[in-house]
């Protein structure tokens, strides 16, 4: 079914060098100056950390706003589900109301 290898001794793969992974390491950033204008105030510059922390709130409480949102949608899914089960008992029952008083005539006319 298999076949055997003729290579018994496989070597592993080496491990990489130290200057392979410093090369991997090495990540080039541009960061985009900011211009006096937008400082907050002259003693607290705002930084790229500082925009960074600012986004990183921002897509935070966006989270929680979300998750409030599907949890909302959610209710309201099973609430409309609840309420489509009610109105086809309710179609089903007057359904049969309706065949019952259909029978009725026809025994009265025959």
């Amino acid at each position: 079914m298999f076949k055997k290898s003729k290579n018994k001794h496989i070597t592993p793969p080496s491990p990489p060098t130290l200057d392979e992974i410093l090369s991997d390491i090495e990540v080039d950033i541009d960061l985009p100056t900011v211009d006096n204008a937008n400082h907050k105030s002259a003693t607290e510059p705002v930084t790229n950390l500082d925009s960074w922390w600012q986004v990183f709130e921002q897509f935070m409480s966006d989270l929680k706003c979300l998750e409030m949102v599907h949890s909302e949608l959610e209710g309201c899914k099973l609430k409309l589900e609840s309420e489509k089960l009610e109105i086809e008992t309710e179609a089903k029952l007057l359904k049969n109301d309706i065949d019952e008083q259909r029978n009725l005539i026809k025994e009265a006319l025959e």
